[in-house]
């Protein structure tokens, strides 16, 4: 049996550039590549694949990085601003004040309206009404005024007239303020 010079020259060549792979048939042989190597044929697995996205109200598919990569937006809050009535009983004056930052504010910037109208710093304290969410209403009778306030401007007027109604039969609402809902984002 005879083997062409050719197919002898093609085996060796083979066994030659097959030798450390089938010498090295686990890690720890000596002339062997350490088994993290690149290209060692026992690590050659495919890295793990990320998954893809799901982006809300979108299409599942992975399009935008920074839709991806973004926080979503923060909850947003709301607050209420504050409002205030305040009558000098004694010199009949008035003072009121709807969507200001603070309690303080709003009594404050009532009182100095009070004395601007020809009340007195301390005869602006005598009736007053403070509130920071809703509506604040003053109703008038015959010798009879009603202050009070409610997350409804109606509710508000509601309670205003009856208990107005109950000492007077003229009663009507005199003024009605409310403070805006404020959406902080």
């Amino acid at each position: 049996m005879s083997i062409p010079l050719r197919h002898l020259f093609l085996l060796g060549a083979a066994c030659v550039l097959s030798g450390p792979a089938l010498a090295c048939s686990g890690p720890g042989q000596p002339g062997c590549p350490p088994p993290n190597a690149p290209g060692w044929p026992h690590n050659s697995r495919p890295p793990p694949q990320d998954p893809v996205p799901v982006i809300p109200g979108g299409t599942g598919r992975y399009s935008d990085p920074d839709e991806y990569l973004a926080p979503p937006p923060p909850d947003p809050t709301f607050s209420y601003k504050w409002g205030a009535y305040v009558i000098d009983k004694s010199k009949g004056a008035f003072g009121g004040v709807d969507n200001r930052a603070t309690q303080a504010d709003a009594e404050n910037n009532a009182i100095a309206q009070c004395v601007g109208n020809g009340g007195t710093a301390t005869g602006c304290r005598s009736m007053t009404l403070v509130w920071q969410e809703g509506c604040g209403v003053v109703v008038m009778g015959r010798n009879v005024l009603s202050m009070k306030a409610n997350k409804l401007q109606s509710a508000a007027q509601a309670e205003a007239m009856a208990e107005c109604s109950a000492h007077a039969k003229d009663c009507k609402v005199v003024t009605a303020r409310c403070n805006a809902l404020v959406v902080n984002r």
